[in-house]
């Protein structure tokens, strides 16, 4: 989290809100090609980064499965 706020050194707003997300946990992201189906694509990215985090084989498997 800390290189994203490096990325906006001329915006002390996104600074804070890099600053203030690092503080509230969120310890890493991920950028998403912002192309009208960017919502979905880091909705599904974030729930199955969640699931291998988590070591939930079981829902990885029925996952890949659809």
């Amino acid at each position: 989290m800390k290189d994203l706020g490096n990325r906006y050194t001329g915006s002390s707003h996104y600074k804070y809100a890099a600053d203030q997300m690092h503080k509230a946990g969120f310890d890493f992201f991920r950028d998403v090609r912002g192309d009208g189906n960017c919502f979905y694509r880091a909705v599904a990215v974030g729930f199955i980064t969640n699931l291998a985090m988590r070591r939930n084989s079981k829902a990885l498997l029925e996952l890949a499965s659809m």
